[in-house]
């Protein structure tokens, strides 16, 4: 009986050290990089079972009388390090598990595209920008990419972000080009959509569900409806005094009839999105081109522009009270009640350099995620968009 005895405890020391020896691998993994091998990751995925086995062992042969237990004891201590990857002592209080995030909006203007040809340099000021700059979450406006002249924005964006996770939509595909918004992150985007409006084109709206921590934020990525005008509209504007009549209802008509369908728009896009919005499961962020100015503080000449100008219309403005009233701060302006900046400049008469702007684009968040808001800014230094 005595001898069966004798080879049991020798069948269990020699597993006793079996388990001891991967113990000692489990607990090289987070020494050893899998790169030089693979062995210690391995083990170290069974490394709370085989602690466990190992106290065992220990507890085991110190009930036994043996000196045994000094194996299991002396290698448990080797995993020391690896402990506290499993159990977590704190004596401070809980932190906060949400986690700071900086996110950034931008009007790219297709990087510099003027009709048919690609300007490069305008497309490398924005490139050189992003390129020097980090942040978490990038929404950009009037994205463009093309597979034409050896131009390619979206592969040369994606390496200089270095972000994981994107949603990009284009609206807009024109013989190779492809023109639409596009949000970038770091952190997971784990469901995507758009909100439909009709008659989008290069104006449209897109949310992104971005898992930042431990809570879920509704990121709305949106570009509202331009107006575009071409060269003799331009012209018209610029040289109004000279006109003859016949001058002044051409002009005019032409004017009057892009505006009028500018306004149309534009207010049903902010209708359509404001309902989106309500709907939102999640605590929610607006960003992007608004093309509207809210308040005779963000245009530089308001008196002149003031139910006048597209942009700065009271229907326009009413559209904008509608945000704000339905539980949604102006980030900016909250944080800069008397500060003059503008976010865009008309590309002609050199009203960036008179700095005679507007400011068309902005960071609407919920009520309830402003005390998290710490900075908001309009970095007017950006060249190489008219935003």
């Amino acid at each position: 009986m005595k001898v069966i005895r004798n080879i049991t405890k020798n069948i269990v020391f020699v597993i006793n050290i079996l388990v001891s020896i991967m113990f000692l691998l489990s607990s090289a993994a987070i020494y050893v990089s899998p790169e030089f091998s693979i062995v210690p990751a391995y083990f170290g995925l069974a490394f709370p079972y085989l602690a466990l086995a190992n106290i065992g062992f220990a507890f085991f042969w110190f009930w036994q009388l043996k000196s045994q237990f000094l194996l299991s004891t002396i290698v448990a201590f080797a995993g020391f390090g690896q402990y506290f990857n499993i159990v977590q002592l704190s004596f401070e209080k809980q932190k906060d598990t949400e986690k700071n995030f900086h996110i950034l909006s931008h009007n790219l203007r297709a990087f510099g595209l003027n009709g048919p040809k690609f300007e490069t340099s305008t497309g490398r000021k924005i490139f050189k920008f992003y390129r020097d700059h980090r942040a978490d979450i990038f929404c950009f406006q009037e994205f463009f990419d093309t597979q034409n002249n050896n131009f390619a924005p979206l592969d040369s964006m994606r390496k200089m972000m270095k972000t994981e996770y994107e949603h990009i939509k284009y609206s807009v595909h024109f013989r190779g080009n492809k023109f639409g918004l596009a949000t970038f992150s770091k952190y997971p985007i784990v469901d995507t959509g758009t909100v439909n409006m009709p008659g989008q084109g290069t104006n449209m709206c897109i949310y992104s569900d971005i898992n930042i921590g431990t809570l879920v934020y509704r990121v709305y990525n949106m570009h509202l409806a331009s107006i575009h005008f071409k060269e003799e509209e331009y012209k018209y504007i610029e040289t109004i005094a000279e006109q003859t009549n016949e001058g002044h209802v051409k002009g005019a008509t032409n004017l009057m009839s892009k505006l009028s369908n500018a306004f149309e728009k534009r207010a049903i896009q902010a209708e359509i999105i404001a309902k989106h919005i309500s709907k939102s499961p999640y605590p929610v962020v607006i960003c992007g081109d608004f093309n509207v100015c809210h308040k005779a503080i963000d245009l530089a000449r308001p008196k002149a522009n003031y139910d006048k100008s597209p942009g700065y219309t009271q229907k326009e403005i009413d559209g904008m009270d509608n945000f704000t009233e339905s539980g949604f701060v102006d980030t900016f302006r909250i944080l800069h009640p008397d500060e003059i900046k503008y976010s865009w400049w008309s590309m002609r008469g050199g009203a960036r350099a008179k700095n005679i702007g507007w400011r068309l684009d902005y960071f609407l968040a919920s009520e309830s995620l402003m005390p998290k808001v710490k900075q908001a800014d309009i970095w007017t230094h950006i060249d190489g968009s008219d935003h």
